[in-house]
């Protein structure tokens, strides 16, 4: 569970401030990417003159920290509007592409760091003894390997969930009982499914049977 912790404040008490009404679209345009996007705006006409030397950097390497692999988002964005034939498209992944790239570009010309995303804070949860059906459990990458009831299985993990075990905010064993039983829920959902099915699928034979007499 996430919990937000408020800022303290000190001082005399003062009328709130109106927040401005695109003030909510702060949170998809990091998440997209473009935080920071304002210091690039006060020095446009020169990120946008070093622009093509920092492309030539970026594939030839010369550049510290604005290279391919930091950009394969915007990068993957601007090839995926060249080959879409809805003009739509095309406007909305080259639009986002090339705004993402003269972000990071502006970034490292100015020398100025890309802010960092807010770092999320979790609930400390307790260790809790491992359920006697879980064995060799590992987490690797975005996964959880495990043996359930003596039977290699992998499953993925929500990012959140993975965060907050990096974080020591969890521990494993916890984690793996809190899998294991969103596990055994999905298994006896599609249980629950696949005889509804195997049901209706018996009730259309018998109809059809009885039309035939």
């Amino acid at each position: 569970m996430i919990t937000n912790t408020p800022n303290a404040s000190s001082g005399m008490l003062q009328p709130p401030i109106p927040k401005p009404e695109t003030s909510g679209w702060g949170t998809y345009l990091d998440n997209a990417g473009m935080n920071g996007f304002s210091d690039i705006s006060k020095n446009l006409g020169y990120v946008i003159a070093m622009l093509p030397d920092m492309l030539i950097g970026m594939f030839t390497g010369k550049t510290s920290s604005f290279t391919v692999g930091n950009n394969i988002l915007p990068l993957a964005a601007i090839a995926a509007g060249l080959f879409s034939k809805n003009p739509l498209l095309k406007l909305m992944f080259m639009g986002f592409g090339g705004m993402n790239l003269l972000n990071n570009a502006g970034h490292e010309i100015l020398g100025v760091s890309t802010p960092a995303a807010p770092s999320r804070k979790y609930k400390q949860y307790a260790d809790e003894p491992l359920n006697p059906r879980l064995n060799n459990i590992a987490i690797r990458g975005r996964s959880m390997i495990a043996d359930i009831d003596n039977l290699p299985v992998v499953i993925n993990i929500s990012d959140q969930a993975i965060d907050a075990y990096e974080k020591k905010a969890i521990p494993l064993n916890t984690l793996a009982n809190a899998v294991l039983r969103k596990y055994d829920e999905n298994r006896s959902a599609a249980a629950n499914s696949y005889d509804r099915n195997m049901s209706s699928a018996e009730v259309q034979e018998s109809q059809r049977g009885y039309g035939l007499k």
